[in-house]
This record gives C-alpha cells, sequence and structure tokens, in this order.
C-alpha cells in the first residue's frame, strides 16, 4: 500500500513539473515568435517552411493578431498544410477553444514549441535574416531600375 501511495504522489509532483516545463516552453517559443514577428512581412514564405500568419484571414475572425506558422513541405497539386504554429502575439489564445472547433486548428503544442525550438537552435533566425537581406538588396536593385527610367 505504501507503495501505491509513493507512486501517486510521485505521479503527482512530476505531473506539476511536466507542465510547467511545458508552459516554460510554449512562454519561449512565443517571445521568439514575437520577434519574428516584428521583422519579417505578413504571408511571406520564410525559410523552412515558416510563414508570419495575420489572423484576419481566417473568415469570421473578429479578433487580431498573428501566428507563426510552419507549413508541411508542399506536394504537387496539394495545398500546403499547417504543421503547427506559434502565437507571436495576438488575442488569439483568449479564444482558443472556439476558433479551435470553427476552424480545425488545434492549440500550440508541445511537438510544434519542440521543433521550433530545435529550428532555432540548429539557425533558422540566421537563415530570416538572411532572407530578409535578400529581399531588401532585390528591392534596392528594382528601385534603382525604376528609378533610372523615370523621366527628368
Amino acid at each position: 500500500m505504501s507503495d501505491l501511495i509513493n507512486a501517486v504522489k510521485r505521479l503527482g509532483r512530476v505531473g506539476g513539473e511536466h507542465s510547467r516545463a511545458t508552459e516554460k516552453l510554449h512562454e519561449a517559443a512565443r517571445t521568439v515568435a514575437a520577434v519574428i514577428k516584428e521583422q519579417v512581412p505578413r504571408h511571406v514564405m520564410l525559410p523552412r517552411g515558416y510563414c508570419n500568419y495575420g489572423l484576419e484571414h481566417w473568415s469570421g475572425y473578429d479578433g487580431h493578431g498573428q501566428l507563426l506558422v510552419k507549413y508541411s513541405p508542399k506536394r504537387e497539386g496539394e495545398k500546403p498544410q499547417i504543421q503547427f504554429w506559434i502565437d507571436s502575439g495576438s488575442d488569439w489564445t483568449e479564444q482558443t477553444e472556439e476558433y479551435q472547433v470553427r476552424f480545425n486548428i488545434l492549440p500550440q503544442s508541445r511537438k510544434g514549441s519542440l521543433e521550433f525550438a530545435k529550428d532555432v537552435a540548429e539557425g533558422l533566425l540566421d537563415e530570416i535574416a538572411v532572407f530578409l537581406e535578400t529581399r531588401a538588396q532585390e528591392a534596392e536593385r528594382a528601385a534603382s531600375v525604376l528609378e533610372s527610367n523615370i523621366p527628368a
């Protein structure tokens, strides 16, 4: 009987530690996603299948904000599918249950937060910086071409 009591106590303690660690993981992921959100334009595909997605694209959503979405690799003739999302600063999480049902969106998951952390550890932020630098250079070159063709 004492073994059972100890096992129940241990399960309660470990379950609480797991919940706190998972929430800490989600919060860290949201913080990094918010930094990305501030630096990249909405609805532009980023390295590794990420996209800074504006919530206004979901019909009927009356809130505001953005999610950092990771899409699965696109197969020929198929629409890309959302693999997971990280809340990058919105009122989405306050209304999650209603919108999960309406739009069939799963909540921010532990698996998604772990994969996001892995991508960040493997250089995602540097890849996004290089991507943005390349876009800025392209815009500068295109602006120069256009400006050189403006009549004086």
